[in-house]
């Protein structure tokens, strides 16, 4: 839960919803830097959408590897006898 926290977390940092004015605790300055004007993923520009898509994508991942996990461990629960 913590590594898909952290994963949230960084990609909003990335398309500019948490942002340095904000004093947010979340705040990481060298992603969010990547959002201001003229950087490369500035909201006026193209490539604003690529941590969007890359984060629905590794969510998705993320996903497919929860679920063996929960269910190895459900698995584990339910015993034969």
């Amino acid at each position: 839960m913590a590594a898909a926290m952290t994963v949230i977390i960084a990609f909003l940092n990335m398309t500019g919803v948490i942002r340095p004015t904000a004093n947010s605790v979340f705040d990481i300055p060298f992603l969010s830097k990547l959002a201001d004007p003229g950087e490369i993923f500035d909201p006026e520009g193209y490539t604003n959408m690529v941590p969007s898509i890359a984060q629905a994508i590794i969510t998705v991942a993320m996903n497919f590897a929860f679920r063996s996990v929960a269910k190895y461990t459900a698995e584990l629960e339910n015993h034969k006898t």
